[in-house]
């Protein structure tokens, strides 16, 4: 799911990737 891909990242990326991540419905290809 693409929410749960994207809470994987933020754990990685930190806060200011979070942002940028937060405004995508769905994680790049």
């Amino acid at each position: 799911m693409a929410v749960e891909w994207r809470e994987e990242k933020k754990k990685e990326l930190g806060p200011t990737k979070q942002q940028l991540y937060r405004k995508h419905a769905d994680p790049p290809a």
